[in-house]
């Protein structure tokens, strides 16, 4: 049997080939239902996570904005309607009202479409790829509700807003399903960004050293979501298995498959460790999803953490 480049990509009752792809509109009524779920989970912590991350938000420094900043001294070469006269008149020296500069923040969204990501135990579940894209839209959806910019990460150029660029990430979140297989080594070093991604991360960790090694260098924020089977979480299987993996032909048959699930329990521990850790040496957030549980959860995780860096000023 030839080594798998994770230990976890050998299943058995695996359903990992899809004949046709599901539908855009399809993928895009889920993710509307679930943003629309949102409200029922957390109303208090939903609201605060949509109004941080709503519109333009606060760059700490005086700009064009319609949020106070500070007064400050009156100088040659400004304009008289600049004057603030209420603060002007509290003292013998005339004071210029600043507004804090302000910006819409930028949200980068990447769907892995590896083929680990086409598999599910069970025919009444999504894929581990229709639950990426479905979030991956989601996530877009409530952003460019917000007034965000938003870009599908290796293919758009640049992030746009509104209608507009919710139409052409959903497009190119459709056309480009196929071909994010890697994880993107170029990063753009937007003003005010923020990335979202989601995988399975069931990758060879020199790929994940580099990806991790890249955003590193650049300082940058984000979110990283592993989607996961059912199965893969939790090993349910017990006597004579024969187990398929999920990128080859490869295959071993396991005489007491319940002899397994402490070292495979192990070993899943040690690799979603080591993606916390090197998630949070970059100051990025890390979360796991299950297939077989509402996504409305992982969104409002998404949104909250993004609500913390809008909050601390973003980049």
């Amino acid at each position: 049997m030839t080594q798998s480049s994770t230990p976890f990509s050998f299943f058995a009752g695996s359903e990992k080939t899809t004949t046709t792809q599901t539908p855009i509109s399809v993928i895009r009524a889920w993710a509307e239902g679930v943003t629309k779920s949102l409200p029922s989970l957390s109303a208090p912590l939903s609201t605060k996570a949509f109004n941080t991350t709503r519109g333009i938000h606060g760059k700490r420094r005086a700009g064009s904005g319609d949020s106070f900043w500070q007064f400050r001294p009156f100088q040659e070469g400004d304009q008289q309607q600049d004057i603030d006269w209420r603060q002007s008149a509290k003292s013998d020296h005339l004071f210029v009202r600043q507004q804090e500069w302000e910006s819409a923040q930028n949200v980068w969204i990447w769907c892995d479409t590896s083929p680990t990501m086409d598999y599910r135990s069970k025919h009444t579940l999504k894929t581990k790829l229709e639950t990426s894209l479905t979030l991956s839209l989601a996530t877009a959806m409530a952003y460019s509700e917000g007034g965000e910019k938003i870009g599908l990460l290796g293919v758009d150029e640049q992030t746009s807003l509104g209608q507009f660029g919710l139409e052409r990430f959903t497009n190119s979140l459709d056309h480009e399903r196929e071909r994010a297989n890697i994880l993107p080594q170029k990063l753009p070093k937007t003003r005010q960004a923020h990335f979202v991604i989601f995988s399975d991360f069931l990758k060879d960790k020199e790929e994940l050293d580099h990806f991790f090694e890249t955003v590193a260098s650049l300082e940058l924020t984000g979110h990283l979501i592993q989607i996961l089977d059912p199965v893969e979480m939790d090993f349910p299987f017990k006597g004579r298995v024969k187990f398929q993996d999920i990128t080859s032909d490869d295959s071993f048959l396991a005489g007491r498959a319940n002899d397994l699930k402490a070292n495979y329990d192990d070993a899943l521990k040690d690799w979603q460790s080591y993606l916390t850790t090197k998630a949070t040496a970059i100051g990025w957030h890390f979360n796991t999803q299950r297939t077989d549980v509402p996504l409305s959860q992982a969104l409002l995780d998404i949104l909250a953490t993004s609500a913390e860096y809008a909050a601390m000023g973003g980049q």
